[in-house]
């Protein structure tokens, strides 16, 4: 009896951290779609990747290309995209479309020459050799020779049709790309500008903080250069490996976009519970004490959490941007009523002593234990609580017994007597 309670205890604890985490995670969500804290780390991780931390180099050449402005409205804004203001960028790039469009950014389509005829001296394709039939014999019956045979098929006639000059092979593809590199990534600043002819009387104007602001681009784009060189290079001169290895070096940088964007979330959610555990007074505390006296909660709570997990209710953790602000209102809502129809001591109610606590300081101190207890249950979000009420319900599935019914005394098998004469 001891074990069940406090096993129906600690899933109705699990179940008040999972209504209290889904509500965190239905704020935090708004918060994001707000921010646009998604595109906000995209366009920075970008910036990184390819060493332009302005915004006016090849991140606003990608941002404009045909193949990635389609994914976001507007136009690109290398001084409008902070996690204050908001952001129109899209929230993901297909690794695919940024290879293509840094391909295409180094080296143009349109830029590619046509194929210069052959000058002299060099080797032609071979010429293709085509037989052409000529007329049936029986067509010159009129001029054939009395002791000539009829219908004698003659030879057929031997053209030579030259071929056009070959395309340029894969392997001259990726030279030029890799050309393409070399020259686009160069930079001109005030280092290396007595190189490329500008005078003296120019240097002079430009302050010391631009020339190290140039110089430092200049180093951003010496990296950038020397990271698509070894990409080129490893791709052992196929055009097609050259862009699977630029769509995992995207890949890559991506994942340590993600990584922010946890640690962000985490840091949010946090921050969102603790403020929600103070708001709501939820006390794990005073939840728990009340949980285990008051057999009425326990058991609502435990059949509550049953009936979700019965139903396999996992769409209630499915939380995206692209919802609907009215839906996110209605499931905070729809949370927080649940957590009031239980009868636990969450709230601040004056006529209840569970959930106020007296002058003492150490019913304070108490408190705020309590509190962050709950916060930090909040922070570890709501597919974990979702999964370990599941796990805790089919533990207790297994613990009741399988036969409810009041034992009776067993029945009485006839006994069979066999009588011997």
């Amino acid at each position: 009896m001891l074990g069940s309670t406090i096993l129906d205890v600690a899933i109705g604890l699990i179940f008040v951290y999972l209504l209290l985490s889904l509500i965190s995670s239905a704020v935090k969500e708004l918060i994001e779609a707000w921010l646009k804290k998604r595109a906000v780390d995209l366009e920075r991780g970008l910036r990184e990747l390819l060493g332009d931390p302005q915004g006016n180099g090849f991140v606003k050449k990608l941002f404009d290309h045909p193949l990635i402005c389609v994914l976001y409205r507007g136009w690109y804004d290398n001084k409008d995209q902070s996690i204050f203001k908001g952001s129109n960028l899209p929230s993901y790039i297909p690794a695919r479309s940024f290879a293509l469009a840094m391909m295409d950014i180094i080296k143009p389509a349109d830029s590619v020459a046509p194929v210069p005829p052959p000058a002299a001296g060099n080797v032609m394709a071979p010429p293709i050799v085509v037989e052409v039939p000529q007329p049936h014999a029986e067509n010159n019956r009129d001029h054939a020779q009395p002791n000539q045979a009829l219908n004698v098929v003659a030879p057929p006639i031997v053209v030579e049709v030259p071929q056009p000059p070959a395309g340029p092979p894969l392997a001259s593809q990726t030279q030029a790309l890799r050309a393409a590199i070399q020259s686009t990534t160069g930079a001109q600043t005030p280092a290396n500008a007595q190189s490329v002819g500008l005078n003296q009387a120019h240097l002079n104007q430009v302050s010391a903080a631009e020339i190290k602001k140039q110089q430092d681009q200049q180093k951003q784009d010496k990296h950038v250069q020397q990271a698509l060189l070894a990409l080129v290079d490893a791709s052992g001169n196929d055009i097609e490996k050259v862009r699977e290895n630029i769509e995992a070096w995207f890949n890559s940088a991506m994942d340590r976009v993600s990584g922010w964007y946890k640690r962000w979330t985490q840091v949010v959610i946090f921050i969102v519970g603790l403020v929600l555990t103070i708001i709501m007074n939820a006390d794990t505390l005073a939840i728990m004490t009340s949980l285990s006296q008051d057999k009425n909660s326990r058991e609502l709570l435990v059949a509550s959490a049953q009936g979700i997990v019965a139903k396999k209710e996992t769409g209630i953790l499915q939380t995206s941007s692209s919802d609907l602000d009215e839906k996110k209102f209605k499931e905070i809502r729809d949370n927080m009523a649940k957590l009031g129809a239980f009868g636990l001591p969450i709230g601040w109610n004056s006529n209840d002593p569970r959930s106020m606590p007296s002058i003492a300081t150490v019913d304070w101190f108490l408190k705020l234990f309590g509190w962050l207890i709950t916060a930090l249950a909040i922070s570890l979000g709501a597919p974990f609580w979702f999964d370990l009420l599941n796990k805790f319900i089919n533990i207790r599935s297994s613990l009741k017994p399988k036969d409810d019914k009041p034992n009776t005394p067993s029945e009485t098998k006839p006994v069979k007597l066999v009588v011997t004469t």
